[in-house]
């Protein structure tokens, strides 16, 4: 697998267990800045390899209640930034800490004194003055890929608004990705994310800007997604972390060449107007799309089986959504197909959307979600 990130992706990837001792060999000569929440610093200082870390004299800290800090906090922290003088941003988190960090460095870029993720998001709108900083990044989860990729993205709960920023500067120069450190959340996080890398190798692979060379990884990644969850329903959790964790960074790389697709635009809104958790939101109209995009392209699928040795993916996915449950976990947010079905005019996401490999309209994603319902 060293072989495989290093043709992917620009990002220098160290994966392995135990392999997060491997940081202080990249920040020994440089001053840092963590950026990780109050419950995972907890955790370093309960950790052997990583304890030190928040004991070295240059490496400063910015902690962050939790992931899941309103626009206004995020601000707050900023200011706790701006003037700090350092070279590398060390991220520990899951996915909205390492976007929070990208989006940070993209503001200490461009010399922003005050947080302004509205201007940050407008096409053109700031100029970059000062250099990036470099970003180490260490996932906590697996799923969004952050660690993989040049994008970040901000969710404004209260204004039910979703932010995103994509730079070459958002690219994290090194993301350790160990094992031991994604098995440490509770399955209430780990299993949607899950669900979110599976769902990226998907939409890396129904995309319009797939390559030859994409769709090999992609394939790669999404037999290593599924190999995770029948290592989950067998109650061997080492299988299932060991793979879903290589799953997650591979397809983080494959989706920041591809980009997500049509399940994350349908997503959105049910993440903003219901709160539903971003992986099942994902998952959720996983199988419907699949089934629509295969009367389209049949022989992508065939190929895919053959690759994969199945005998059906509408079978095995169909398995994995129904044994966590994935529909009855949307439904019992959302309550009536009458409120799913108001969101339609914000599903079609344009940047989204119209990557998918077959045609996209509100007709089709109605008869995805009725399908996806019912």
């Amino acid at each position: 697998m060293k072989f495989a990130y290093k043709n992917i992706s620009n990002v220098k990837i160290i994966y392995g267990k135990n392999k997060k001792k491997n940081i202080f060999n990249h920040i020994k000569n440089y001053k840092c800045l963590l950026v990780c929440t109050k419950r995972c610093v907890n955790e370093i200082r309960k950790d052997k390899f990583l304890k030190p870390l928040t004991d070295l004299e240059n490496v400063d800290k910015v902690i962050i209640p939790s992931s899941e800090i309103s626009l206004y906090q995020k601000k707050i922290i900023y200011k706790q930034i701006v003037n700090k003088n350092f070279r590398y941003f060390i991220a520990i988190g899951g996915g909205s800490i390492i976007d929070l960090t990208k989006i940070y460095n993209a503001m200490l870029c461009s010399g922003k004194k005050e947080f302004d993720i509205k201007a940050l998001t407008k096409k053109n709108s700031l100029i970059q003055k000062f250099n990036p900083k470099k970003i180490i990044a260490l996932p906590t989860t697996s799923g969004s890929g952050s660690e993989a990729t040049s994008f970040a993205t901000i969710w404004d709960k209260k204004n039910k608004k979703k932010y995103s920023y994509d730079s070459v500067n958002n690219l994290p120069k090194i993301a350790i990705v160990d094992p031991s450190l994604t098995s440490l959340s509770s399955k209430e996080i780990f299993l949607p994310s899950a669900l979110d890398a599976l769902n990226q190798s998907f939409e890396s692979i129904w995309n319009v800007n797939a390559t030859r060379k994409t769709k090999f990884y992609s394939s790669i990644a999404i037999k290593m997604g599924l190999n995770a969850f029948s290592g989950y329903f067998e109650g061997n959790e080492k299988k299932f972390f060991k793979n879903i964790s290589k799953c997650s960074v591979l397809s983080g790389c494959l989706i920041n060449i591809t980009k997500t697709a049509l399940c994350h635009s349908l997503s959105y809104p049910l993440t903003l107007k219901y709160s539903v958790n971003h992986g099942m939101a994902c998952a959720f109209t996983m199988l419907e799309v699949m089934r629509y995009n295969r009367t389209h392209k049949e022989n992508l699928f065939i190929e895919l089986e053959n690759d994969l040795n199945i005998k059906s993916l509408d079978s095995k996915l169909e398995i994995i959504l129904k044994n966590l449950k994935v529909k009855s976990q949307v439904k019992k947010k959302i309550k009536t197909f009458k409120n799913i079905e108001n969101l339609i005019d914000q599903m079609l996401d344009k940047k989204r959307a119209l990557n998918n490999i077959a045609p996209v309209n509100k007709t089709i994603i109605k008869q995805i979600i009725y399908k996806s319902w019912h």
